[in-house]
């Protein structure tokens, strides 16, 4: 299956929540006017990154979801599937992606492996995820996680392959550092060629207080190649994918369902 995939890489600003819903939808507008079928977005993309203190204030929370919500309604009608980070807000507060599908908010991930080394302090806001998440977006099947998902090992990505998965979209805010691009870089081709998954990784540029976020969305390849984005710099790219590539679902189709039933998967049909 052929599917037209934009990553927006965007500058979002912590807090502006308005400015960041208008280029969210500046990208939306540019992702259908060239029939785009998938747009990724990077992590918390209404709330930008990191929005620390921010978070203990519910006006700020509920402000947020008010903002997916106005998003949500802006698609109706469109058959582009839309996958924006947000800051997911009931009983817990959680580190969140949304699946949104022509007016509709289909699905709701939220981000299971929570960084509190070096820069990064989730743990003393959000609540990890207990599930991952499966959308069957036509012959696609669809594993979306966040950032440090990928990074440890055996994350959502291995149950999400177990179930099926043959594209994996990743939203992320990962700061810029002297040899960070190339580490990220093998990790993303490892985490490809191991799960036989395409990776679809969109990441934030721009710059918050004492952090650099670089950019260089890219897609890795199970067959070793990779497809890298700009570098310090907003971008939208647009690339078609062959999800035959991926030979993960071929492998297990027939044995797919023996297989899911040893995992907590939540699975979702656009």
């Amino acid at each position: 299956m052929i599917v037209r995939t934009a990553l927006a890489q965007i500058n979002t600003t912590v807090g502006d929540i308005n400015g960041n819903k208008n280029k969210i939808i500046e990208a939306i507008d540019k992702a259908t006017a060239s029939d785009s079928e998938i747009l990724l977005f990077p992590e918390l993309t209404i709330t930008g990154y990191p929005p620390e203190d921010l978070l203990l204030n519910t006006g700020f929370l509920r402000e947020n979801l008010a903002a997916l919500k106005e998003i949500a309604n802006y698609t109706e009608g469109s058959k582009t599937m839309i996958v924006l980070g947000f800051v997911d807000f009931s009983n817990e507060i959680y580190n969140a992606a949304a699946v949104i599908h022509s007016g509709e908010i289909r699905a709701v991930y939220r981000k299971m492996s929570l960084p509190n080394y070096s820069v990064f302090d989730e743990r003393r806001y959000f609540s990890p995820g207990s599930h991952p998440l499966l959308v069957r977006y036509g012959e696609a099947n669809i594993g979306i996680n966040i950032c440090e998902d990928l990074w440890v090992p055996s994350g959502p990505i291995n149950e999400q392959a177990i179930g099926g998965a043959n594209l994996i979209l990743n939203l992320s805010a990962s700061p810029f550092s002297g040899m960070k691009s190339k580490t990220r870089s093998a990790l993303l081709l490892t985490r490809a060629m191991e799960y036989s998954s395409i990776i679809v990784y969109c990441n934030l540029v721009g710059g918050q207080d004492d952090l650099v976020f670089d950019g260089r969305s890219c897609v890795a390849m199970p067959d070793g190649r990779l497809l890298l984005g700009k570098a310090f710099e907003e971008d939208m790219i647009l690339l078609d994918i062959d999800t035959d590539v991926s030979t993960r679902y071929n492998l297990f189709e027939g044995k797919r369902k023996d297989y899911s039933m040893q995992v907590s998967l939540e699975e979702v049909s656009i």
